[in-house]
């Protein structure tokens, strides 16, 4: 059962990628749409590595999926910024610091890849995953940034946000919060970010939907 369940949500995954990253193309602005594309780039890499680690057969090359495996450290935060960006709607608010943050996330992402070794493990649902060998490290300040940007998200935009927004971006944050904990504690037998991707990528797929609606 969750051998089959795991396979549903990576392909749903890869449907949710393929219908924002098309939409995107079709109605964002530029500078939207580079950062959206950057977002879905990496979301397609980390999708197709897992589908690949979950039917590998041996461990051989799969340390060299590392950069990839966890791009999620640098989508996630990205894709909360932009949702928000786009449903709050403020022209007053630049959105070339989303430009800045990105690039110090891409610098931490690739000093963090370089120095924290990694483990390989057998997934009870069948194939691999991998995580750090000191997660506290790791996820500690990944979930203090996800708690700071759902505090501001609360403290300055959500009064401005239309009440399906508010709800789909509320609860993508919070749940990505709540799985990067349980996965820190052992809890589930999915041991890595997943779950809360699926909300994630429907929620900046909305707010994308909006750009559309307002296009014409």
């Amino acid at each position: 059962m969750k051998f089959y369940f795991y396979l549903m949500i990576l392909l749903f995954m890869i449907f949710i990628i393929y219908d924002g990253l098309n939409k995107t193309i079709k109605y964002a602005p530029n500078k939207i749409k580079l950062i959206c594309s950057v977002i879905f780039t990496f979301l397609t890499l980390r999708y197709i590595c897992l589908i690949y680690m979950f039917f590998a057969n041996n461990i051989v090359y799969l340390y060299f999926l590392k950069p990839v495996y966890f791009l999620n450290f640098i989508y996630v935060p990205l894709s909360i910024l932009v949702t928000t960006y786009i449903l709050i709607r403020n022209d007053k608010i630049k959105f070339s610091f989303i430009f800045l943050i990105a690039i110090i996330l891409g610098v931490v992402y690739s000093y963090l890849i370089y120095n924290f070794p990694i483990r390989i493990c057998i997934g009870s649902f069948g194939g691999y995953y991998m995580e750090f060998t000191n997660k506290i490290l790791v996820f500690i300040p990944y979930i203090i940034l996800n708690l700071i940007l759902l505090g501001l998200i609360l403290a300055f935009c959500f009064n401005r946000i239309k009440k399906t927004g508010k709800v789909l971006l509320l609860l993508s944050s919070s749940l990505i919060i709540i799985e990067a904990i349980l996965i820190l504690l052992g809890f589930g037998f999915i041991k890595h970010i997943i779950i809360s991707d699926v909300l994630g990528i429907l929620a900046l797929n909305y707010s994308i939907e909006k750009l559309k609606k307002s296009a014409r």
